[in-house]
């Protein structure tokens, strides 16, 4: 089967960013629920799910309560929950109908490879970020690849985060081959507005990156 990666966009506030994903063929949108300067209303989130077709959400939480959670699963039909916090796992357990994307944020191979122990049998995917302290996600900065050919061994489909960008995309995916990636500070214009010109330029990257790929093989 030809390699192809699933595209994430997060951090989408608005239905014409989210239109955008769409016409580029994203698989997936995320609405971040969190604090955040990307924070979405869920009045705003329920408008543009409403007026696109074709996609998955996923809904993005730090440290929420399960029932506020499992209540936006059901209101909103989410695909996916993202959690991106120090979540237990007796309340991970409590999450229904939707899948869970759990973040890792790794300062070391070793931190990494004890919270695949702990929370691989309780969630459905990992995405790996950038570490920087009292800050869940969308720092820009560009994640440690070091740390994928430990994410790979687990066996687990994983998405990659943390300053991807048109620019290093094509090197990420070659290299690494990774299931997923997950895309939010590089191809925004400002806060929580994406950039046309960037969105198509990662498209164009990405498909640059599975031409070489296909050859190779």
């Amino acid at each position: 089967m030809e390699y192809f990666p699933k595209i994430k966009i997060c951090g989408i506030t608005n239905l014409n960013d989210a239109r955008l994903a769409m016409k580029n063929k994203t698989d997936i949108i995320g609405f971040i629920f969190a604090k955040s300067p990307r924070q979405i209303k869920i009045n705003e989130a329920k408008k543009i799910i409403k007026n696109i077709c074709n996609l998955k959400y996923a809904g993005v939480f730090v440290n929420e309560k399960t029932k506020k959670i499992n209540n936006l699963i059901k209101t909103l039909k989410l695909d996916f929950v993202q959690l991106c916090g120090e979540e237990k796992i007796k309340d991970i357990k409590k999450i229904k109908n939707t899948e869970i994307i759990k973040v890792i944020r790794p300062r070391t191979k070793k931190e990494l490879i004890n919270k695949i122990k702990k929370y691989k049998n309780h969630v459905d995917y990992f995405l790996l970020d950038t570490y920087k302290k009292g800050i869940y996600g969308g720092t820009g900065e560009k994640f440690n690849w070091d740390f994928i050919n430990v994410i790979k061994k687990s066996k687990k489909p994983y998405f990659v985060a943390g300053g991807i960008k048109p620019e290093n995309i094509k090197e990420l995916l070659i290299k690494y081959k990774p299931y997923a990636i997950d895309v939010n500070s590089g191809i925004e214009k400002s806060y929580g507005k994406k950039s046309e010109k960037k969105i198509k330029l990662l498209f164009k990257k990405i498909k640059e990156a599975v031409k070489l790929i296909k050859k190779e093989n």
